[in-house]
Formats: C-alpha cells, structure tokens, sequence
C-alpha cells in the first residue's frame, strides 16, 4: 500500500470512528480538481485533507460540515466557503469547516510543514481564536474539540 493510499485509509477509519460515515464513490474528488482548488485558494491543501477530498468529496454531518468540492452544489464548495469568510480570516488561514455553536475551523498553512500538514485553528463568533488541534488527522480524531480550546485562549 502506497503512502497515498495509506493516508486515504486512515482518514476513512477516523471519519467513521467519529461520524459513523462510510466513503462514497459520489463523492471522490480528483487530482485535478484539488489542484485547481489549491491555485484558486492561493495556498496549498494538507495532505490528510486531500485524502479526505480524494475519498469523500465533501461530507456534512451533525457535528460540522466539511467543505470540499461537492458536485451537486455551491455550498460547501471549500473555495467559495473561503471567499465568501475573506474580510473575517487572516489570509494564510483556509477555513474548511464551521459547528454549530457559530466557531470556524482553519488550515494554518502559514506553518505547513514538511509533512504536508498544518495546525488546525478554531476561531469563535467574538474573534477569539486557538489552535485545537496539530493537523486535519487529529482534529478527525476529537482533537479538534473548540471548547477546551476556546476556554484555554
């Protein structure tokens, strides 16, 4: 098994560990696409979340909505998700999901190592923010609970 391939499954494991949710072959994303998203965020994707877009496209669940590249609408769209919070987000951070309880979650790809992944940034409604968790794989794995985040800031 590939190193790509490898990530892919661990991903899949952690999002059905923590959302009950099973890849679909609707929701596969390219390559290519992720490129094209990349260049048009300006700032590139961390390899786990690629994995992520690679196996589910895009996924919402109870918990929080995961931006991607889904195929039957805009919203969601990690791109225009990213425009449309432009004016609110320092612009190294790329937002890639929100909660219900009005916090933002972003990719801090100013600090992208050279693994491919950076730390993951929740910010609340008051602009209150903390990093929550080290990468995309441990926020999947619960480490991306704001509210001990938040209350430590």
């Amino acid at each position: 098994m590939g190193f790509e391939d490898g990530l892919a499954a661990e991903v899949a494991a952690l999002v059905y560990r923590r959302f009950r949710m099973h890849p679909s072959p609707d929701g596969v994303v390219a390559d290519l696409e992720l490129d094209a998203a990349e260049r048009e965020l300006a700032a590139p994707l961390p390899q786990s979340y690629r994995a992520f877009l690679r196996t589910f496209g895009s996924q919402a669940f109870v918990e929080h909505d995961l931006f991607g590249l889904p195929r039957n609408g805009l919203w969601g769209d990690i791109v225009l998700m990213n425009d449309l919070d432009g004016g609110v987000r320092p612009r190294h951070y790329l937002k890639f999901t929100e909660d219900g309880q009005g916090r933002s979650y972003y990719f801090d790809t100013a600090r992208m190592g050279a693994d491919g992944e950076c730390p993951v940034v929740v910010r609340d409604r008051c602009g209150v923010e903390a990093e929550c968790a080290r990468g995309f794989l441990d926020f999947l794995a619960g480490a991306g609970a704001a509210g001990k985040a938040i209350r430590g800031a």
